[in-house]
């Protein structure tokens, strides 16, 4: 007799290993492939031969088994230790320990999320910071103040959860997070907002609604519309009060995630495709063809308006590593004219690839630095036309040579600013590293524009606007 496993089923196997993976809040399990040639031929850099400068230390009382830096508030590095399973939130600029959780049962499951609110206050002008830490362990949601790394609640999930919580809506009233569930569902926790002094707020599921298949990744927000996709290919939008806004079908398992920018989705799927989608409506923008799967969700940074990259996933070189995706936005008219509304699409097109690379681990405006899955191996890509320019390892100049790094934060810093690379070795030591100064994207260096440049340019507009205008001339007296 044939035995035959479904394609849900192989999807959960795969998410299921990925789900336990130690590693750090990116999307998707990055695989290890034999070095390319060209990093084969060259000889790794020491840490003091490379542009970056040794920033800060931090002993932590074990070894790490997770990390994370959240996009909302790339300031903040969590480490995750691995006997008490208690969390660190560290400040990813001076070293210094922000608080230090209780601990937990195990290690957490899937991604954490990083909630960045910013509410009015009560008085004019008033703001109020509210950025709150969920993550879920074993089976239940926890949710931490970032200021302090106290408890706010927890919940037991009635559910087996399948990816990590997702946290929408501007107040606690309307907040609602997403999670995925693997019996083909996303469910959704709030909070109760009680009406009189006998009551108490506590979190429940909201809601809940089928979907095709298994949710392999988490969701994504904006302007509180909530996208998620599934392993059948399938992309959903949904505003938090359980209303579909569209539905859309793209032909292959997206396991890794969607992302949005301005008006535009994009996804990668398993057929070998990256989408385009009109994120408010769900019409199809632009499509393109590569020769691999995209199993890791699309990335994208501020100063690159009409740059995406894209993880195509082969141990084959000549078609997996990192690809730089040309995506501009357009309007195509009628060529008949009349009062035909023009089309809207979006180009796309391959720029460069990077063959080999698995997962990013930092980036300033002129370099991305990237990862093949060995420990402590970094590489440098010039940004402008995806050249490996140098590699490094942090192993050469790591404290008294004993130790090994064997963990590097990963994260995507879309404004570019912290370009800090921080790394762990086996003992739970903690070293950072930061690139200071003036940093040139590719088209300033392209230019020629330095920070003499720059400073000369400051200095002649300060000495214009100090230079006192003329006094006019009194009038002569008339004859």
């Amino acid at each position: 007799m044939t035995a035959t496993i479904s394609r849900t089923l192989l999807a959960v196997v795969a998410a299921t290993a990925s789900l336990v993976l130690p590693g750090c809040g990116s999307s998707g399990a990055a695989r290890t492939a034999p070095p390319v040639p060209q990093v084969q031929a060259m000889t790794p850099r020491a840490t003091a031969e490379v542009p970056f400068e040794r920033a800060w230390e931090l002993q932590l009382p074990g070894r790490i088994e997770r990390s994370w830096i959240g996009e909302q508030l790339p300031d903040l590095a969590f480490f995750q230790i691995a006997d008490s399973h208690e969390i660190h939130c560290v400040d990813a600029r001076s070293g210094l320990t922000r608080w230090v959780s209780e601990g937990f049962r195990r290690q957490i499951l899937g991604d954490a999320f990083v909630h960045h609110q910013v509410l009015p206050g009560e008085k004019e002008k008033e703001v109020i910071v509210d950025d709150r830490l969920y993550f879920i362990v074993d089976d239940t949601l926890y949710c931490l103040d970032i200021g302090t790394g106290q408890r706010i609640w927890h919940i037991v999930l009635p559910f087996a959860p399948s990816t990590g919580p997702m946290a929408a809506g501007a107040t606690e009233g309307n907040l609602r997070v997403f999670v995925g569930d693997w019996n083909n569902k996303v469910q959704v926790v709030g909070i109760h907002q009680p009406n009189g002094e006998a009551q108490r707020k506590f979190p429940y599921v909201v809601w809940q609604m089928n979907m095709p298949g298994p949710v392999l990744a988490q969701g994504v927000e904006s302007e509180e519309l909530v996208y998620l996709s599934d392993s059948t290919g399938e992309i959903h939008c949904f505003k938090l009060d359980r209303s579909t806004v569209w539905e859309a079908a793209t032909g292959g398992a997206i396991d890794g995630g969607v992302t949005t920018r301005g008006r535009v989705l994009y996804a990668g799927n398993d057929g070998n495709a990256v989408h385009a989608i009109n994120r408010l409506t769900g019409e199809r923008l632009g499509q393109l063809n590569l020769q691999g799967p995209v199993r890791q969700r699309p990335m994208w940074f501020a100063n690159e308006p009409e740059r995406l990259y894209v993880w195509v996933d082969s141990p084959d070189h000549a078609i997996g590593g990192l690809v730089a995706l040309r995506a501009q936005p357009d309007n195509v008219a009628f060529a008949d004219g009349g009062n035909k509304h023009a089309i809207e699409v979006v180009r796309l097109g391959v720029e460069w690839r990077v063959p080999g690379a698995t997962k990013l681990l930092a980036s300033t405006p002129l370099q991305l630095l990237l990862s093949d899955g060995r420990p402590g191996m970094v590489w440098a890509v010039h940004r402008g036309n995806g050249q490996l320019q140098w590699t490094w390892d942090l192993n050469k100049d790591w404290g008294d040579g004993r130790a090994k790094v064997e963990h590097i934060v990963v994260q995507q810093d879309r404004s570019d600013l912290l370009r800090t690379l921080i790394a762990a070795d086996d003992s739970g030591k903690v070293m950072a590293f930061r690139m200071y100064g003036f940093v040139p994207t590719p088209a300033q260096e392209a230019a020629g524009l330095t920070s003499r440049n720059l400073a000369d340019q400051a200095n002649a507009k300060a000495k214009g606007e100090a230079k006192p205008e003329k006094a006019d001339k009194p009038a002569e007296p008339a004859q």
